[in-house]
């Protein structure tokens, strides 16, 4: 019952409504699961826009796709066909999409800037690097072209790193330990009324002042939403999350899934910061500790 309260808790703090429905269905999965049961598809319709033309739409609540979705949405422009149109994930593409990058880059744009989106002095990432995408918020406010997908957390980040929010678009690089010494693993569901619980796993001593950021972050493929390169864009997050400085931690989270995402290209990623703010390590949904 405990993972049941956990969960719940974190829905009631984010004003999800209904709670009695959510503790009878959380606490079934806790007692069935001693870990997180398969994700399960949400209430409501699919969206019908995405972060950059959703402005000017009326996108339907979120729904969550089907385990089996996400499996076969994740394998990317390699991936074989699969019934119904879906793209199943081939075990190549599976394994490079969980490879432990040495490097990963923080990609930061403002939401008034269009050109940032469709036109970026970016090329594509190297195989061993990882990207986050952060649109921060404009003074424009909700009249930006790519308002919809801004997120108060992308300044923040800027802010923490004391980094001018008005210096965009900007980049920071971070390269990461060949053996770290404190691992994450993320994994995902259940999935209620388009909020979606995410459990956070660390071991390994956790250095003084470190800190845990868990994120729904949308894998937009080359093409697709006007922007010519692919990008991780970070949808949704939650943190600061403190570690246990010398015990595994689990932590788990709900998080709002966004009306203009696409749901089947979402993924639960986590990383950690150091006392500095500097990227340390990162973990994908679905792939081991990292």
């Amino acid at each position: 019952m405990a993972l049941a309260a956990r969960v719940l808790a974190a829905l009631a703090g984010l004003g999800c409504p209904h709670a009695a429905f959510a503790h009878a269905a959380f606490a079934q999965a806790a007692l069935l699961h001693a870990d997180f049961p398969p994700r399960a598809s949400m209430h409501g319709g699919p969206p019908h826009a995405g972060p950059v033309h959703a402005r000017s739409a009326q996108a339907a609540p979120a729904q969550a796709p089907s385990a089996q979705a996400r499996s076969e949405s994740a394998g990317g422009a390699g991936a074989a066909p699969a019934q119904g149109g879906r793209v199943a994930a081939s075990p190549a593409d599976a394994a490079r999409a969980c490879a432990p990058p040495r490097q990963v880059a923080e990609r930061f744009i403002a939401a008034d800037c269009l050109d940032c989106w469709t036109a970026p002095r970016e090329s594509a990432p190297a195989p061993a690097e990882w990207t986050l995408d952060w649109i921060v918020p404009a003074a424009a406010g909700p009249d930006a072209p790519l308002a919809a997908a801004a997120l108060p957390e992308g300044a923040a980040r800027l802010a923490d790193l004391e980094h001018a929010a008005s210096a965009l678009p900007a980049r920071l690089d971070w390269s990461l330990p060949r053996r770290p010494t404190l691992r994450l693993a993320v994994q995902a569901g259940p999935a209620w009324n388009g909020y979606l619980g995410l459990q956070l796993r660390s071991r390994g001593p956790a250095p003084d002042g470190a800190r845990a950021y868990l994120a729904l972050v949308e894998e937009l493929p080359a093409g697709s939403e006007g922007s010519p390169i692919a990008r991780r864009l970070v949808r949704a997050v939650v943190g600061p999350i403190t570690l246990a400085r010398d015990a595994p931690s689990l932590e788990l989270r709900a998080l709002r899934v966004p009306e203009t995402a696409h749901p089947e290209r979402l993924r639960g990623v986590a990383w950690w910061v150091d006392a500095r703010q500097r990227l340390r390590g990162v973990a994908r949904e679905g792939c081991g500790a990292g």
